[in-house]
């Protein structure tokens, strides 16, 4: 069985560009994935989100006790993670 993650953007209006990407594996990789992420995420006490992460706000902020290297370092981690394990990458944009 396959499985997939997907997640969209757009730009700030939502008036101009939609974007969608994700991710497609076996069900395998997607549970030893999973587990690795949760161990790489576990002291962030909430779900992840990428865009607080890159800039050093909400949950990844100075106040939370994390500066900019913490979440770089991070976010490098979790590349490691995903590029660990034998799923496709895929995106696309709309203008």
């Amino acid at each position: 069985m396959m499985k997939a993650y997907l997640d969209e953007s757009t730009d700030g209006r939502r008036a101009q560009v939609f974007s969608i990407a994700g991710w497609l594996g076996t069900e395998y990789e997607w549970t030893q994935f999973e587990l690795d992420w949760r161990g790489r995420t576990s002291g962030i006490g909430a779900v992840f989100h990428m865009t607080e992460c890159e800039t050093n706000k909400g949950q990844f902020s100075p106040e939370k006790g994390w500066d900019k290297s913490q979440c770089t370092r991070l976010i490098a981690d979790l590349v490691t993670s995903i590029n660990h394990r034998e799923v496709v990458g895929f995106g696309r944009a709309i203008d």
